[in-house]
C-alpha cells in the first residue's frame, strides 16, 4: 500500500466539506445555547377536559378478543 502525502491543493478542497460539517455539528448546539431555561412562554396551555378513559378499556378488549 502506497501512501501519498497531502498536498496543499488537495487540502484546499477538503476544507469546504469540512466547514460544511462543522457548521451541521455546531448548528444544534448553538442553538441550544440560546433556549432560554425556566421560561413558560414557549408552552401552550388551554383548557382540558377530563376524558373517562372509555377508549383505553374499548382498545384492551379487542386485543384481547384476537
Amino acid at each position: 500500500m502506497r501512501i501519498t502525502e497531502a498536498t496543499p491543493g488537495a487540502t484546499l478542497r477538503q476544507l469546504p466539506k469540512a466547514l460544511l460539517i462543522a457548521a451541521l455539528i455546531a448548528a444544534p448546539l448553538t442553538a441550544v445555547g440560546q433556549v432560554r431555561g425556566g421560561e413558560t412562554a414557549g408552552i401552550i396551555v388551554g383548557e382540558h377536559e377530563k376524558s373517562s378513559g372509555a377508549g383505553l378499556v374499548i382498545i384492551h378488549s379487542l386485543k384481547r378478543a384476537r
